[in-house]
């Protein structure tokens, strides 16, 4: 089933939007451009989780971690633990944000 859904048209241009939207959305940061910046990787997450966990904690789970490092590296601590707290919760078993 996860390997079906994973092959299946409609994952495989999300992901591909939810790629587009991250390097996109590091593009603006790194330009200073935070309000787009966090808008997008928003819309990165919000794409990634819109299938089952199995399949969607990868993208998901990477683009809050990216977004929660840039938060950090930039001091800002509170945004930074708001981000990485959804990402625990919707992925507890993704290592890199734990």
């Amino acid at each position: 089933r996860i390997c079906a859904a994973s092959r299946a048209p409609a994952f495989r241009l999300s992901s591909r939007l939810v790629q587009v939207l991250r390097v996109w959305a590091r593009s603006e940061w790194e330009q200073r451009l935070f309000g787009p910046a966090r808008r997008l990787w928003r819309l990165a997450a919000n794409e990634a989780f819109k299938f089952p966990y199995d399949i969607a904690a990868e993208g998901g789970g990477a683009v809050l971690h990216a977004w929660a490092s840039a938060e950090f590296e930039r001091d800002n601590v509170l945004n930074a633990r708001v981000v990485i707290g959804e990402a625990l919760r919707k992925c507890p078993k993704d290592a890199a944000v734990s």
